[in-house]
């Protein structure tokens, strides 16, 4: 269904136009503070010489060393699979569009340039890049 013009699109606008900077700001703030409450936390030379996280040293200065070390596995345990996930190959994203592996590899036997040199300044950089992404594919 359409957008009609009108009062739903009108307070629409309006709400986008305060929601916006205000969640920003809202943002900001809660960002500051969290600094503001780690540097209250933990001196400098605490942090340099910590060796984890600033967010598990400010855990184990308030909560004790249980919650730093429960903290500390907690974020390792987030971080360490998405680090490692396999990323897609080129290839890999050609097929999600609806393109056969056949027709990649076609398209890599008849490139050829295989210059990795930067075009002249003021050309096209995206086909050069392209091409040069299908030579080393």
């Amino acid at each position: 269904m359409p957008m009609q013009d009108g009062p739903t699109r009108s307070n629409s606008i309006r709400t986008l136009k305060t929601a916006g900077p205000l969640g920003l700001g809202i943002c900001v703030v809660l960002c500051l503070l969290a600094n503001i409450a780690y540097f209250s936390a933990a001196t400098k030379a605490e942090i340099d010489k910590s060796g984890v996280t600033v967010t598990a040293l400010f855990f184990g200065n308030i909560f004790g060393s249980v919650a730093e070390h429960v903290l500390s596995v907690f974020i390792n345990v987030i971080t360490v699979p998405l680090a490692v996930a396999p990323r897609p190959q080129p290839q890999q994203e050609s097929q999600l569009h609806g393109q056969t592996q056949a027709s990649s590899s076609q398209t890599q036997h008849t490139t050829t340039s295989t210059s990795t040199t930067p075009p002249a300044s003021g050309t096209d950089t995206t086909a050069a890049n392209e091409a040069v992404n299908r030579t080393r594919g």
